[in-house]
Parts: C-alpha cells; structure tokens; sequence
C-alpha cells in the first residue's frame, strides 16, 4: 500500500514538473491560465482528498494496530512471570504503557501497596528502580 501511494506520488510530481516547466515557457501559449491552473488544482485536490488520503488512513490504522498488539506481547511476557497473590497481576495489567516503559514506570507503586515486591520481581529488576 505505501510502495503505491510512492508510486502515484512520484507520477504526479513528474507531471507537475513538466507542467510547471510549460507554464515558465514564455514560447508556449496558454489561451486560459486561470481557468487551467483552477482544473489542475481541482485535480490535484480531488486526487489527493479522495484517492490518497482514504489509503494513508487505512496504513496509519494498520501501523497503529501492529503496535498495539506489539506493545501487548512485550508486556504478556513480563505478565506471565508475575504472581497472582494479593492481586498483583491484575494490579500491574491496569498500569497504562508510556513512552519509556511498558508499565508506566509505576511498577513501584504496585509494589509498595501490595507490599510484596517478590511478587512483581520480573518488572521490578527491568524498571531499574529500587524502592524501600
């Protein structure tokens, strides 16, 4: 899908080129400028809007989709290894992913109210923190 859209870009580009070079032609006459430069413009909207956006949609939810279910697996393997005593996995699976940890960085605070670090010790020796 992307190699596509690359593909119809780079068309378009090449005939916007040859068509800016016509248009800096001062040997070439255009009986209508405004009227043919509005057609190219409604073309290119109407590609763009209709033609490639829908495309680029649907390759951003596939890519968003891939990195959820990646984001999952990473933290089902850190799930897995975590008791189920006093509630600590479902404590941990509610801890929302950020942009530096697959929990958040608040494994600690799971650790401190269950008060049972032993339990979490796979996501506390991977979050590097130490907690007393």
């Amino acid at each position: 899908m992307a190699t596509s859209i690359l593909v119809r870009l780079e068309d378009q580009c090449h005939n916007l080129t040859k068509t800016a070079k016509e248009y800096a032609d001062p040997n070439i006459v255009i009986p209508d400028p405004r009227q043919e430069i509005s057609g190219i413009l409604t073309f290119l909207k109407d590609k763009l809007v209709n033609g490639w956006a829908k495309d680029l949609l649907d390759l951003t939810k596939i890519a968003a989709g891939q990195f959820s279910s990646m984001l999952l697996m990473r933290r089902a393997l850190y799930l897995k290894r975590v008791t189920t005593n006093k509630g600590a996995k479902t404590s941990v699976k509610r801890l929302q992913p950020n942009e530096q940890f697959l929990f958040g960085g608040r494994v600690g605070e799971v650790c401190k109210d269950l008060k049972a670090s032993t339990e979490l010790s796979p996501l506390f020796a991977k979050n590097n923190h130490t907690y007393k």
